[in-house]
């Protein structure tokens, strides 16, 4: 089962469509239902402490709601419901906005997952998180940006304009920002540590 998480933040409503189609599974993050909800869609599970939406708006989601002072972001709780649920992987989009607090806890919370598991989507930027190995689909051209989590990291890389081979980046300086893909296919390995990779669908401005 591929499940399909839905925040509250910035949302291209063609490319939710489109990604709801491609998932098995539909769940509504609090203030991300109220998006669903405006584009004719009802979640499988919503999710959250509903401080943004109320939840009797829904007829047949399956709803866990918790208490709004607490430990975890409503994020957190969707990962790890669908973590325990044993969800094949997970797609979250409807991410991007001001809150860079929030997206930086994302990025935290996607390094505690296993490899591949969970990655952030949108129409122009996808962005994951490789603990060991990952060969990942590029396109030559495309702009990347490869960065520890954490303080440092051991990584090779290869596919790139520019590669590496178990060099050393730390986050004081973090020269793995705007890379350029040469093949259709890029490989990320990490010898030690975590990183996190941004492919830009499309050329930010």
């Amino acid at each position: 089962m591929r499940a399909l998480l839905v925040l509250n933040g910035t949302c291209d409503e063609e490319f939710l469509v489109s990604s709801i189609r491609s998932h098995d599974i539909l769940i509504g993050v609090d203030g991300g239902n109220e998006i669903l909800v405006r584009l004719g869609f009802e979640p499988d599970v919503s999710i959250g402490d509903f401080d943004s939406f109320d939840p009797r708006n829904l007829k047949r989601s399956e709803i866990l709601r918790f208490p709004s002072k607490k430990d975890e972001i409503d994020a957190e709780l969707a990962l790890k419901f669908c973590h325990e649920r044993g969800f094949e992987n997970v797609t979250v989009v409807c991410w991007m906005g001001e809150r860079l607090d929030m997206i930086y806890a994302l990025f935290g919370l996607m390094a505690g997952f296993p490899q591949n598991w969970v990655v952030l989507d949108s129409k122009k930027l996808r962005i994951g998180v490789v603990k060991e190995k990952a060969e990942l689909e590029a396109r030559n051209g495309e702009l990347w940006s490869i960065l520890p989590i954490g303080e440092r990291a051991v990584l090779s890389l290869r596919g790139f304009e520019y590669t590496l081979e178990r060099s050393q980046m730390n986050i004081e300086k973090p020269y793995g920002v705007s890379n350029v893909a040469l093949t259709d296919r890029v490989e990320i390995e990490v010898h030690e540590g975590k990183v996190i990779y941004f492919r830009w669908m499309e050329r930010p401005l």
